[in-house]
């Protein structure tokens, strides 16, 4: 995501606030950026006040609530029900 595209409040990733305890402890140390990067996603969704995105946050929601601590899972749930899974693209000749 571009930096243009991204709420000023949420362009540098030292501004986001701090994770949940439960979060940070993760056991590959390199999920540690992913899930912060997940949260900035996940907060400007949600701080969105127009209401024709009210069902998008509602379901944003549920898959925060479905998956507590895994951040970066409940934005790929939710970008997964809104877009349906990727096409497999055709494997490339040998």
């Amino acid at each position: 995501m571009s930096q243009e595209l991204m709420p000023v409040e949420l362009r540098y990733l030292s501004d986001l606030p701090a994770l949940p305890a439960k979060v940070c402890p993760a056991q590959d140390p390199d999920l540690v950026p992913l899930r912060r990067q997940a949260m900035g996603i996940t907060w400007s969704i949600l701080e969105d006040p127009a209401p024709d995105g009210a069902c998008i946050r509602t379901r944003l929601r549920e898959c925060l609530a479905e998956n507590a601590g895994r951040p970066e899972k409940a934005l790929l749930d939710h970008l997964l029900a809104l877009h349906g899974p990727p096409d497999d693209p055709e494997p490339e000749p040998a």
